[in-house]
């Protein structure tokens, strides 16, 4: 008999992953989070290669401290290598129940009302967000999906 994998969250080991190319946005974003009252790992990937590797790398490393599974991802969807809607179908291909616990944020600076419902078509993306991203806008995304 075959044992199933048990997926979790660990509470102690939260994680977001920024996914974003912009360093400065990257830094910013940790000092709102940071200010939000989330002090714990925070990871940046700049494109949505590095990204899907990081995810890949912390779902074979379960519990491993260096590669906590991440609770939010905020991704960008501008991106040179892999850009966010590949990384979204990427992201869609992994294991679902792997990866249940894990929401998505799209931060665009694209308002167009056709990007936005693509966005959500996605299961896995709860939120789009039009940059830039304000402290008020992260302490949001703390209360509804870390705390």
């Amino acid at each position: 008999m075959e044992k199933k994998l048990e997926y979790h969250i660990d509470k102690k080991s939260r994680c977001i992953l920024l996914v974003d190319d912009d360093t400065i946005f990257n830094a910013i974003s940790k000092r709102y989070f940071k200010h939000a009252g989330f002090n714990k790992n925070i990871k940046t990937a700049l494109n949505g290669r590095v990204a899907i590797s990081y995810i890949k790398q912390a779902l074979q490393n379960l519990g491993h401290p260096d590669f906590p599974l991440p609770q939010l991802i905020l991704l960008d969807i501008n991106m040179p290598e892999m850009n966010g809607w590949k990384f979204l179908e990427a992201f869609s291909t992994l294991d679902k129940h792997a990866t249940q616990g894990i929401k998505i944020v799209i931060q665009s600076s694209s308002t167009d009302k056709a990007e936005i419902e693509r966005a959500m078509d996605f299961e896995c993306v709860s939120d789009y967000l039009v940059k830039p991203i304000s402290l008020n806008a992260i302490k949001y995304l703390v209360k509804r999906h870390i705390s």
